[in-house]
């Protein structure tokens, strides 16, 4: 059998019902041979390889900026997750800090009401230990809250 790449093989079609051979047999006409796909295949894992060490690189170059910008506690553990652990965190952080600060929440009326009968003090912090979104808000958009 001739394959799009020009290579030619021997197929054994006869696990094939006699209905569907012909059918396979033009898909596989029309597919590369199983050495071109290989050799194609494992050329792009490489690039994608790179590709993603590259990211992980300029992940945890931010990542570690961030921590030491606001003197986060080192990770323990082992060390083969610590990498992968600041990454973690730094994305946590921000995805939270996103969602619930630059992006708001939806809050309940028995929340406010809550909230409305705390005394604040200077720091922003209520009577019963909540952070007063004025105070979050003063924070950088890009940086979560130093509390």
């Amino acid at each position: 059998m001739a394959h799009s790449c020009g290579h030619t093989n021997t197929h054994d079609l006869s696990s094939r019902s006699a209905d569907q051979r012909a059918g396979y047999a033009r898909w596989l006409a029309a597919r590369q041979c199983t050495n071109c796909w290989r050799a194609d295949h494992q050329a792009d894992a490489a690039s994608t390889a790179e590709w993603l060490a590259a990211k992980r690189a300029a992940e945890q170059a931010a990542a570690a900026a961030w921590a030491t910008q606001f003197d986060m506690p080192p990770l323990e553990g082992p060390e083969r997750i610590l990498d992968w652990g600041e990454r973690t965190r730094h994305q946590l952080v921000n995805r939270a800090y996103t969602a619930l600060v630059t992006e708001g929440f939806p809050v309940k009326s028995s929340v406010l009401s809550e909230s409305a009968s705390d005394s604040v003090s200077s720091s922003g912090v209520t009577s019963r230990g909540r952070l007063q979104p004025a105070s979050v808000a003063a924070c950088p958009p890009h940086l979560p809250p130093r509390v």
